[in-house]
């Protein structure tokens, strides 16, 4: 938990949450982040953050007579993230000339030739998703800068 708040999932949502916020001039708020709430959820004993297999059991417990139980019980994840392949296709040509072009500078960074090895015997394509998001973002990142 101490790890997720500190490195890994609190800050970088917080992150993309203020830059999308003063992208478009509103002020955010994260109404689950109070110095109170947080002390107390430290403070809490793991053995009550899952009952019955039920994760997040305390919230869904005082959410009781406030959300119908099809919402509070309700163990589908819902994420907010689209897959790569959702939105870039390999199979557009414009997008793989893009993506593979010789003069970008992503290629100062990684080598290329290996990297085209790995598409053409489909390796690439089996690279995780994030990964390939990262080679994107950060090869739009370089071209724009």
């Amino acid at each position: 938990m101490a790890n997720e708040f500190f490195y890994q999932t609190l800050p970088l949502a917080l992150h993309e949450d203020d830059l999308n916020a003063m992208c478009y001039s509103i002020e955010n708020r994260s109404p689950f982040l109070s110095k109170s709430l947080v002390e107390t959820c430290f403070s809490i004993k793991s053995k009550y953050f899952m009952k019955n297999a039920f994760n997040k059991y305390i919230l869904r417990k005082n959410s009781e007579n406030i959300l119908k139980d099809r919402i509070r019980l309700n163990r589908e994840k819902k994420g907010f993230n689209a897959s790569f392949d959702s939105v870039f296709s390999f199979s557009n040509k414009r997008f793989k000339d893009w993506f593979f072009e010789k003069n970008s500078p992503i290629f100062d960074l990684i080598k290329r030739d290996i990297f085209l090895k790995k598409f053409h015997k489909s390796e690439l394509k089996e690279l995780n998703q994030q990964n390939l998001f990262n080679i994107c973002s950060t090869k739009l990142f370089l071209e724009k800068n």
